[in-house]
């Protein structure tokens, strides 16, 4: 006979992404470079690429990210845990696209990393280490 798993319970009210507000963040970031097919045209480095950068770290709004960007124009926020030296959680993707790309081709995972990070904040959950 196989061991029972011990569970913890689960909360009664677990996170679920606030589906307006993500798709209000990805409209906005989907002006930047937009064409008439409906997609972006938001080329790496290009005016619209970085002014589309600048939209993905307003949406922050004090939800507790460090933010910086990297050599390659990566946008990269970090939220504080209980322990610095403790490693990272990373999410994210990236937000410049292919001539003719899709709106939601890197920017989901942008914009979802920043919802995680917006939730976290609207629950007042601090991370700590896992045991």
């Amino acid at each position: 006979m196989a061991p029972e798993l011990s569970l913890p319970a689960a909360r009664p009210d677990p996170p679920v992404a606030d589906s307006g507000r993500l798709q209000e963040h990805l409209a906005e970031l989907a002006h930047f470079g937009a064409n008439p097919e409906g997609g972006v045209s938001r080329v790496a480095f290009s005016d619209a690429d970085v002014a589309g950068r600048g939209v993905c770290r307003a949406p922050d709004g004090g939800c507790g990210l460090e933010v910086r960007i990297d050599t390659a124009g990566n946008l990269i926020g970090r939220r504080e845990g209980t322990d610095r030296k403790l490693p990272t959680i990373v999410v994210g993707s990236h937000t410049d696209s292919v001539p003719h790309g899709g709106n939601y081709d890197g920017d989901v995972g942008v914009m979802g990393g920043i919802e995680v990070a917006q939730q976290l904040r609207d629950r007042h959950v601090r991370t700590a280490p896992c045991t």
